[in-house]
């Protein structure tokens, strides 16, 4: 079919503003304005580090997304494009109308946003950062104890931001229902895929349609289990503020529903998902050794593992949950409650429940927001917020 190839129909930059904005991250990126030929101003953000691993995981969420959501163009899973200009540096797409997880809930300094709004007389979250420094490497259940005395004192605020922006019965039903669904996707593909390092600056929320963007993909296929100093112990982000908004509801109910939807979509195309990850771990430019160094051809320990761990994950038989020492000597309630649980999943297993989408979704879910698994997160996770 014939068209138009010219470009003309293309922004081009016209020039760029000289001061810019230094964004959180160990790469310190930078955030610059440039003008288009349309006359506009458009956001981007210059990374001083190899962003071509980035690039190739955004075209595995491209296709996660038409899985989940199909060509609908009001997808749940945003993504975004990333550029690399060489092995060094690239240009990553500034997420319009989003906001940083911790800027709104915390402010940039931990000192404000939501909880020093609606909760002046709490902690301030960088007190508590602070306290918490060295609790994910203490010994016992005193990590537990705690993180649980730390949430005592910072009550969850993010019920607040639907309530103050939604005013009627049906916006407020609207934009929860987004937020639910959009809370459930991410979770799912994030315990699916094994994205780590979920940060509360690398989980963005766009404010005009309360759907979650998360970025900073370099920590796929459970990379943040082997190389990151304190392992991850959660498989996604599920803390109390992200729960906050669908109050009584929690895990369960609809959010469990959209969740085991979701989990049945990917394990229906689980052979189109375990090939794009295999064709990941294969690039030369991405952070995985497909080759063992010292085995000719055969593929390395990490890649094998990143593959069954994947084929586990979509076959419902990996197990982590119930292999966790988890104990709270100190917490009666939660001792009992995780006691209970071990006895449900033993019968599930026994039965063969764990293998379907709804038992799975159960035992994530409570895995992640289990609080020893929590508290015992390296601390610039900040899991009480």
């Amino acid at each position: 079919m014939a068209g138009d190839y010219s470009g003309d129909e293309l922004v081009r930059w016209d020039s760029m503003e000289r001061v810019c904005i230094q964004a959180d991250g160990l790469s310190a990126p930078k955030v610059l304005r440039t003008k288009g030929s349309d006359g506009k101003l458009y956001k981007l953000i210059w990374k001083n580090e190899d962003v071509r691993q980035d690039c190739l995981v955004e075209q595995l969420f491209s296709i996660v997304n038409s899985i989940l959501n199909g060509d609908d163009d009001d997808a749940f899973l945003r993504t975004y494009k990333v550029v690399p200009l060489d092995s060094k540096c690239g240009i990553i797409e500034f997420c319009q109308g989003t906001t940083s997880m911790k800027q709104l809930l915390c402010g940039l300094d931990f000192q404000g946003g939501l909880h020093a709004e609606e909760e002046p007389q709490d902690e301030k979250a960088i007190k508590l950062r602070t306290a918490l420094k060295d609790a994910a490497r203490s010994s016992g259940n005193q990590a537990s104890v705690m993180f649980q005395e730390a949430c005592a004192r910072f009550q969850p605020v993010f019920r607040h931001f639907f309530y103050r922006n939604y005013t009627t019965v049906r916006d407020w039903t609207k934009m929860i229902n987004n937020y639910r669904k959009s809370l459930a996707q991410w979770s799912i593909v994030t315990y699916v895929v094994g994205l780590g390092d979920r940060h509360l600056s690398n989980v963005l929320f766009e404010t005009d349609t309360c759907k979650l963007v998360h970025i900073d993909l370099g920590m796929i296929l459970e990379y943040s289990k082997r190389t990151l100093p304190i392992p991850e112990r959660v498989p996604f982000r599920l803390t109390r503020d992200l729960l906050d908004p669908l109050l009584i509801e929690g895990t369960g109910g609809r959010l469990e529903e959209e969740a085991v939807h979701a989990m049945q979509l990917l394990r229906d195309s689980k052979h189109v998902i375990i090939g794009l990850a295999s064709v990941l771990l294969r690039e030369t430019i991405s952070n995985f050794e497909e080759v063992d160094p010292g085995g000719g051809d055969r593929p390395s320990f990490v890649s094998e593992t990143a593959i069954a761990r994947l084929r586990d994950k979509l076959n419902g038989t990996d197990d982590t949950f119930g292999q966790q020492d988890v104990h709270h000597q100190s917490c009666p309630t939660i001792n009992i409650l995780t006691k209970r649980w071990t006895a449900v999943t033993n019968v599930m297993r026994s039965l063969g429940n764990n293998r379907t989408s709804f038992g799975k979704v159960r035992r994530v879910f409570a895995e992640a927001t289990n609080v020893d698994n929590i508290s015992r997160m390296f601390i610039g996770w900040m899991g009480f917020v």
